[in-house]
């Protein structure tokens, strides 16, 4: 069973850990090569990289979140500019929006 509280000297060595196995996966390594050179099974070498990338991927889902948000505020703030030229029928202004 696995400790749950452990230091963040342990979490940075397990972070680094699954990092190093994602570079050395990237290179072309099997599951099995990375856990003997780790020195850790190929299912943990297995779940050091599934662990990496479900990480990354909930950073670009946060990150791309995040730029969604700040067009859509660009955006709005753009119509709320353009809205009475649009009103007063400027045929630039309805082209622009």
């Amino acid at each position: 069973m696995a400790r749950k509280n452990r230091t963040k000297a342990e979490k940075l060595t397990t972070t680094e850990r699954r990092l190093r196995t994602v570079d050395l996966r990237r290179s072309g390594q099997t599951y099995q090569q990375l856990g003997e050179q780790l020195g850790v099974s190929r299912q943990t070498a297995y779940r050091y990289v599934a662990r990496a990338l479900d990480d990354l991927l909930k950073k670009i889902k946060e990150s791309t979140e995040a730029l969604v948000q700040l067009e859509l505020k660009r955006l709005d703030y753009l119509l709320l500019k353009l809205a009475p030229k649009i009103k007063a029928g400027s045929e630039s202004a309805i082209l622009a929006a």
